[in-house]
Order: C-alpha cells, then sequence, then structure tokens
C-alpha cells in the first residue's frame, strides 16, 4: 500500500507466456490462387517456465495493395491448422474485408501450448474467394500485432491468452515487448 504511483513500475508475472515467430518454410514470394492456400506459418513457443498457454482468440490482419475483392461471391474461409498433424486448431472463419486493400480474420475458438512445447501452425485461406488477380502483382500480406504494455496501461493486440498457474483464467492481451508485430513474407499473385 506504501508503494503509491511506483506500483505502475512493476509488471505481471506469468507462469508462462506464448512466443510467436515466423516459420522458415512460410510461403514467399509468386504464389496461385487456391480454395486451399497455404499463406502464413508461424510457430507458437512456450518456454515452459510452469505450465500450458492457451490461446482464447486470435486475429490476422490482411493488407494487399487494393486487390481485395469486397463483395466475393459466398463466405471466404479461413482456418488455422497444425502444420504437423493437420488438425484444425481454429476455424473455419468468415474472412473479413473492410475494402480492397485490408480485412482480418477472427478466430474465437482456443488451442492449448502445453509447457516446452512448439507449436507449428499455418494459416490456411480460399485466396481464389478474396483476389481480385488481373496480371501477377499482386501484393498480400498476413500479421498478428503483439500489443503493448506502458506503466501498467495495456494496448490489446491481436492475441488473448491464459496460463496456468499465478494468473490462470486472467487473459492477456499483450505479448510483452517483443516488437510490434509478426508477420508474414509478402505473397504475390
Amino acid at each position: 500500500a506504501k508503494f503509491g504511483s511506483l506500483q505502475a513500475y512493476f509488471m505481471h508475472v506469468y507462469s508462462s507466456k506464448p512466443v510467436f515467430a515466423l516459420s522458415a518454410n512460410s510461403a514467399s514470394g509468386s504464389k496461385t490462387l487456391s480454395p486451399t492456400d497455404k499463406v502464413f506459418s508461424f510457430g507458437i513457443n512456450n518456454p515452459g517456465f510452469k505450465g500450458a498457454v492457451t490461446i482464447k482468440n486470435l486475429v490476422i490482419d490482411i493488407a494487399a495493395n487494393g486487390v481485395l475483392d469486397t463483395t466475393p461471391a459466398g463466405s471466404p474461409t479461413a482456418v488455422l491448422k497444425d502444420a504437423v498433424t493437420g488438425e484444425v486448431l481454429m476455424g473455419p472463419t468468415t474472412i473479413e474485408l473492410n475494402n480492397s486493400s485490408s480485412g482480418k480474420i477472427t478466430f474465437t475458438d482456443e488451442f492449448t501450448v502445453e509447457k516446452n512445447e512448439n507449436k507449428s501452425l499455418v494459416l490456411e485461406v480460399n485466396s481464389q474467394s478474396i483476389i481480385t488477380q488481373s496480371v501477377n502483382d499482386d501484393m498480400v500480406t498476413f500479421s498478428i500485432d503483439y500489443g503493448s504494455s506502458t506503466y501498467g496501461k495495456v494496448t490489446p493486440g491481436d492475441v488473448t491468452w491464459e496460463n496456468e498457474g499465478k494468473n490462470e483464467g486472467k487473459s492477456v492481451q499483450w505479448l510483452g515487448n517483443v516488437g510490434t508485430k509478426l508477420s508474414s513474407n509478402v505473397l504475390k499473385y
């Protein structure tokens, strides 16, 4: 109680924390439109302080150079799969296109990354339903914002997670001061 405003300088301590990284085999460069296009591969590592981490929600942002189809036929969908087993971990969910240059994919399913586990993931989308290809110069990237915290004030990112242990049941909406976001390689259609 005597600490007053100094409490803002102390951070929360979590039993475990997810660490995101782009996979070396993530798609890059020239691609062909496909109903099962693997567009973004990344890993989530749980370095294993004390327990498992549960990813509760995940938003993946889409940026393009004006080639997204804002009136797609049907409902364009996406899934997030375990890159090793092929198991669907999140989705399918509908891709939301804001305009011809941006959109997002919001997953509300949850999955767990166990202590000392490195889970390899791949985002699969129906690129045929979201990209209006005219010539082979359509650029698209996918990204996950990390969020931030300054003096105890959190700016939420695109990941909501919980951990086992001390803060179990309390959702966290940022990944630590590790940069601003994880981005896919630039894809060219």
